[in-house]
């Protein structure tokens, strides 16, 4: 227990902390103030920035499976894979994909009329510098992926994707040519799929059009050693050819579909992907949040505050106590800056 007028220590602590804070209000205020001063000015002064979005799912194909795993279901083999076409994730990650983003960095845009109307590459609307044209479309597709984001919903397949531009017209047109290229890119894997598909199920028609002859001729060549006959040998041996027959025969027809359908998707142009809001052009510019940045700017520039408060205290009382370490400080202190200010003299005195 303490006696009457003493404190217990941590109250000492807090009390101490308190006065050193009322003594620093003045340093803390101002710090404070002018930290919240900067981000409002910081964020009145940026470039405002439009952003365009737009959504679309992604076609999958009604029959679930390829050509290829369907007829393996016809014969009773199980499929390996999944459903056709690519999940909404992948669509996602391949629009923010530096390729991608690469071929959007390489095309050319027009500003809004309000801006001048004129062309512009994203190198010089966005500041892009670089000593190199590689390296400058680089930075380019390294400045879009901070602009641009997509977003899947797994359980509607719908993926939203946003471009954020300081021009309205140029973040619309991001956008539209982002689709652009994804459209394209899917038009290139099925076109390449099916080509592939057509070239395996032509080899393979050939092949079971060579059986299918082999046992037609079979069956023929039965019929005609015997025409007439009662034995019951003689009747499964027919029922046996005659099967062979018939399952080379729908395993014919189902390839000879299966080659006209592909050769239709080599040479298809349809587009793969379902926009369901297009890229609109941009009315208001994205709000600035001066709010958020003056909490923030707050919170940080309080702390800020508070912690030079305490320096300042320290300095103080290491100043009363006529501490020779800080005078030596304060010595070299100003010596650093008069170095900093005049830096041939710092060379000069290196030198000798």
């Amino acid at each position: 227990m303490t006696q009457r007028g003493e404190s217990p220590v941590g109250e000492l602590s807090l009390m101490g902390v308190a006065v050193v804070l009322l003594r620093q209000r003045r340093t803390i205020a101002i710090v404070t103030l002018l930290t919240i001063l900067a981000a409002v000015a910081a964020g009145l002064l940026a470039r405002r920035n439009y952003t365009a979005s737009a959504s679309f799912i992604p076609q999958t194909s009604d029959r679930g499976l390829s050509r290829l795993a369907s007829l393996a279901v016809q014969f009773g083999i199980p499929p390996l894979g999944g459903q056709g076409g690519q999940s909404p994730d992948f669509y996602a990650s391949l629009l923010t994909s530096r390729q991608l983003l690469g071929a959007v960095a390489d095309t050319g845009f027009t500003l809004t009329p309000s801006a001048g109307g004129s062309p512009v590459t994203l190198a010089d609307f966005l500041n892009v510098e670089a000593p190199s044209p590689a390296l400058r479309r680089e930075r380019v597709v390294d400045a879009l992926q901070r602009r641009v984001g997509a977003v899947a919903d797994v359980k509607t397949g719908l993926v939203e994707v946003i471009a954020r531009m300081p021009d309205p017209a140029v973040a619309q047109q991001v956008l539209r040519r982002m689709l652009e290229l994804l459209n394209e890119f899917n038009l290139r894997t099925r076109q390449s799929q099916a080509r592939a598909e057509r070239v395996f199920v032509e080899g393979r028609l050939q092949e079971v059009r060579s059986d299918l002859r082999e046992a037609e001729n079979r069956l023929q060549a039965f019929l005609q050693s015997n025409r007439d006959f009662n034995s019951p040998q003689l009747k499964f041996q027919q029922d046996r050819l005659q099967r062979e027959v018939q399952m080379r025969q729908q395993l014919y027809t189902s390839l000879a579909q299966s080659f006209e359908q592909s050769r239709i998707d080599e040479v298809r142009d349809t587009p793969v992907i379902t926009v369901v809001a297009e890229a609109t052009l941009p009315v208001e510019p994205d709000s600035r949040r001066i709010i958020t940045r003056a909490v923030v700017a707050l919170l940080l520039g309080g702390m800020l505050g508070v912690l030079m408060g305490f320096l300042r205290e320290f300095a103080q009382s290491r100043r009363a106590a006529g501490d020779v370490t800080f005078h030596d400080f304060v010595d070299l202190r100003r010596q650093t800056w008069e170095d900093i200010k005049r830096p041939w003299r710092l060379l000069r005195h290196a030198a000798e």
